[in-house]
């Protein structure tokens, strides 16, 4: 039968206060790995989705808007430098 405790994880497990910290440092990059994980998900999702929208424009219509159909995926992933240096 399991009983209620009011004391702390790492004092139940038998460790000391400075293992708990090192977990929860543990924890913390952790966290912050799967969240940066997620954002570049998420962008490259982002990109995909624009490359594939602009793939399905017709040749005149990309040259209306200043873009060769084999600069798209550079465009859309690193940007356009500006021609007049502004």
């Amino acid at each position: 039968m399991l009983t209620r405790t009011r004391q702390p994880i790492f004092e139940v497990l038998g460790l000391s206060t400075g293992a708990s910290t090192g977990i929860a440092n543990l924890a913390g990059r952790l966290f912050t790995a799967l969240r940066e994980t997620c954002g570049s998900i998420v962008s490259e999702l982002t990109v995909r989705r624009d490359i594939g929208q602009l793939s399905e424009l017709e040749d005149h219509m990309l040259l209306d808007i200043g873009l060769a159909r084999r600069d798209i995926e550079t465009y859309v992933r690193e940007g356009r430098s500006d021609p007049f240096g502004r």
